[in-house]
């Protein structure tokens, strides 16, 4: 008897052993600096030109007039950058440090780097979102495809579990992202001279256009 309780006490160290060890592997990957290049750093003359685009592209809007504005990389990123200074919470549980996008037509990855407490400790983590853009009955949203931590895949089922803790910081971007489900068509694709990916915002639908 003494026997058959000591082989459970040793089966059950060692499965709280195993969650332990799974769940620090997990915290330690989750936590590392993921591999993130961008084209070109965020900056203030970048940010202006998005602006100048953007105020163009409502003025158009207003007067019903078609067109459409070509947003590149580095432009989406420091208009982004300025927009998050306005919403700097300092002191909550999950702090956001900085957002990024990185254009891959099809498809766009958002990387958002945070600060949390856990166990007491401010440790950084790093959120990857790849989205694909859709069309929806509500208009236009980013679709997730794929979603890190660190360096972490996290499994479809564990998203919302993510979202929860990290999905607040994104109430920074509200406003946009209901002025971007309003537009009539929005494209990712490459610019047919350079190359370069780019986030094309429409006043109207194009002719022979299919999202």
């Amino acid at each position: 008897m003494a026997v058959t309780k000591r082989n459970s006490f040793l089966v059950v160290g060692g499965l709280i052993s195993i969650v332990l060890v799974g769940a620090g592997v997990c915290l330690f990957l989750s936590t590392r600096d993921a591999d993130i290049e961008f084209t070109q750093g965020p900056n203030s003359v970048e940010a202006h030109e998005a602006k100048r685009k953007l105020a163009l592209f409502d003025q158009a809007q207003t007067a019903k007039r078609k067109g459409f504005v070509r947003l590149t990389e580095v432009e989406i990123n420091s208009f982004l950058e300025e927009e998050q200074k306005k919403d700097a919470k300092t002191n909550a549980p999950v702090r956001l440090v900085k957002t990024g996008v990185l254009l891959n037509p099809p498809n766009l990855t958002v990387v958002t780097w945070h600060n949390a407490h856990v166990l007491g400790m401010s440790l950084p983590f790093t959120w990857q979102r790849t989205m694909s853009i859709a069309k929806s009955t509500n208009g236009w949203s980013l679709a997730p495809r794929q979603m890190r931590l660190g360096t972490l895949s996290i499994p479809e089922r564990c998203w919302p579990c993510v979202e929860n803790v990290f999905g607040s910081c994104d109430r920074a971007f509200d406003d946009r992202e209901q002025w971007l489900a309003k537009l009539p068509a929005v494209t990712l694709s490459r610019n047919e001279e350079s190359k370069l990916a780019e986030l094309r915002l429409y006043t109207y639908i194009p002719e022979r256009w299919h999202p």
